[in-house]
């Protein structure tokens, strides 16, 4: 993960976001596409997620991912390029949601 402050064109996403933008993080593969592709930069907000926002999550057993959130119960976590793992997780459940952290919304993409 990287500061937005290293992205070619960051004045025009800072004066565009302001404060709404926390961080960027860079992708480094192609397996996003046709989504995201490699080199592209997602801005990221510390913003709550809503239905629909494409989220990073950390989980205790996995790696960092990339889902688009469906709300509901269960809540949805959709592969954001329809290739992968649909992955539920039950909002009733307090152990099951106390292992995800939302760390943030895409709201940007900078791409090269």
């Amino acid at each position: 993960m990287g500061n937005i402050n290293n992205a070619p064109d960051k004045k025009e996403y800072i004066k565009k976001y302001g404060e709404r933008l926390h961080c960027g993080i860079r992708i480094t593969s192609n397996h996003l596409n046709p989504v995201y592709v490699r080199n592209d930069i997602l801005g990221i907000s510390k913003k709550p997620p809503r239905d629909g926002d494409t989220c990073i999550l950390i989980h205790n057993d996995r790696p960092r991912i990339i889902r688009k959130i469906q709300e509901g119960n269960p809540c949805q976590l959709l592969p954001i390029n329809g290739y992968g793992d649909i992955i539920t997780v039950d909002t009733n459940d307090h152990t099951d949601m106390g292992q995800w952290l939302k760390f943030g919304v895409v709201i940007a993409v900078l791409r090269r």
